[in-house]
């Protein structure tokens, strides 16, 4: 078995969001205002994903715009209590896409095969496909399960965490890895993002991933969220994760415990956690048994902030 560390090698960290609003859309902030910013929020690179708008990319005051769009479509009901849209974030990883501004809206989207038709044309042009706020949508297992071609999901959306309560969903982004171990292979493994969702002028700076990448640049940028190089934080850090063997090791900055998940309740399963006469804990390493195919790391700060790794395949 291979050994597995995605944070080796050259490069080094960069913050970014990859679900952010300006007034291109619905945003509270133009683009310049936005950029400032997460500017002074200490990011490096940042995802314009304005609704049914897309925006190419480019520089501005030092920050790295990775191209990107939101695209939405009602998948069941309309204006009722039985109401679930589809929100994919469309992260730009081609030259060749979708040009600078393209309106790209969608018809209702009340199949699953529409759906799929969906994330499979936002693929075609070159991005990467985000599911966003699986719960804010009113979505269910039932109604993305089957996608196929998905890039990530959103474990965390700090708009919707803040408006409404609805912003964690790492246990669907669980259902899907678990349930995907078994059934066809969709694009495993699934990799998790944190985002802020900005439509209010204090929903900046909650949700985001670091991305490890060997420069700053877009290219850099996608290829190391193509490679899962990266993990989701809503607070904590991971310095270094590594795989070797069954043998995972994880270290953080200071939290109260750290979890190894894997996808059965009951196997493989192990929290490390602060102790009242030791310090907190900022390493942590597990065996897994025989029989486990995936897990995944939690480190959970005393604030109860979360950082997730990626899911590591076995």
């Amino acid at each position: 078995m291979s050994r597995y560390a995605p944070f080796e090698g050259p490069g080094r960290f960069l913050k970014g969001n990859l679900h952010s609003h300006t007034t291109r859309s619905d945003g509270p902030l133009s683009l310049e205002q936005t950029v400032s910013r997460y500017r002074e929020l200490g990011y490096d690179f940042l995802c314009v994903s304005d609704h049914n708008r897309y925006y190419r990319g480019g520089d501005m005051q030092g920050m790295t715009l990775l191209p990107g769009m939101e695209s939405d479509a009602v998948i069941r009901g309309i204006g009722g209590a039985d109401e679930a849209v589809h929100h994919f974030v469309a992260i730009g990883a081609r030259e060749d896409g979708y040009a600078h501004d393209d309106q790209v809206a969608f018809t209702k989207t009340d199949t699953p095969e529409k759906s799929q038709k969906m994330v499979d044309e936002l693929r075609a042009y070159g991005n990467l496909v985000l599911l966003a706020h699986p719960y804010w949508s009113h979505a269910d297992y039932a109604d993305y399960g089957h996608l196929r071609g998905l890039w990530g999901m959103e474990v965390y959306n700090h708009g919707c965490h803040i408006e409404n309560d609805t912003g964690f969903a790492g246990n669907a982004w669980h259902q899907m890895l678990s349930r995907g171990l078994d059934g066809p292979p969709r694009a495993r493994p699934l990799f998790a993002a944190a985002t802020d969702d900005t439509h209010i002028s204090w929903q900046y700076g909650g949700g985001w991933i670091m991305a490890y990448a060997e420069t700053q640049s877009a290219a850099s940028i996608i290829s190391a969220l193509e490679q899962g190089r990266f993990y989701a934080s809503t607070g904590p850090e991971i310095t270094a994760l590594i795989r070797d063997g069954r043998t995972v090791e994880v270290s953080c900055s200071p939290c109260l415990r750290v979890m190894f998940i894997t996808e059965y309740i009951n196997l493989g399963h192990k929290s490390v956690c602060e102790h009242d006469n030791a310090g907190p804990v900022t390493h942590a390493r597990h065996t897994l048994p025989d029989g486990i195919r995936m897990v995944r790391v939690q480190c959970v700060d005393h604030h109860g902030r979360i950082a997730f790794s990626q899911p590591i395949m076995l």
